[in-house]
């Protein structure tokens, strides 16, 4: 399970990444250690959208992605299961981006 964290988080991240920061304006980077993940959230985009990360959660859920906000509310834990395929992360990042897209019009 250790070793598939640390694969499958780095293949996790690279792809939050690529298909995120940038091309979402409401997502500004991507941390993390293996599958916990950090997806950071763009503050300014989000007073200006007058949104907090608990409304951008909650579009989440709606989208069959589980996320929490950090305490300070500008990033968004992503905690999947030590178990995660390739293919089951390649499914959560539709999700991810429907979520996205249907908040601001702009995903990717």
């Amino acid at each position: 399970l250790c070793e598939n964290a640390r694969i499958m988080g780095a293949y996790f991240k690279e792809q939050l990444y690529s298909k995120l920061v940038g091309k979402s304006e409401l997502i500004s980077g991507v941390r993390g250690e293996g599958l916990m993940i950090g997806l950071l959230l763009n503050t300014d985009t989000m007073r200006k959208m007058k949104v907090d990360a608990w409304d951008i959660a909650r579009r989440f859920k709606d989208h069959s992605v589980l996320v929490k906000p950090n305490a300070d509310g500008d990033a968004l834990r992503i905690l999947p299961p030590l178990c995660i395929t390739r293919d089951q992360i390649d499914e959560c990042m539709a999700h991810i981006e429907q979520a996205l897209l249907s908040y601001c019009g702009k995903a990717s």
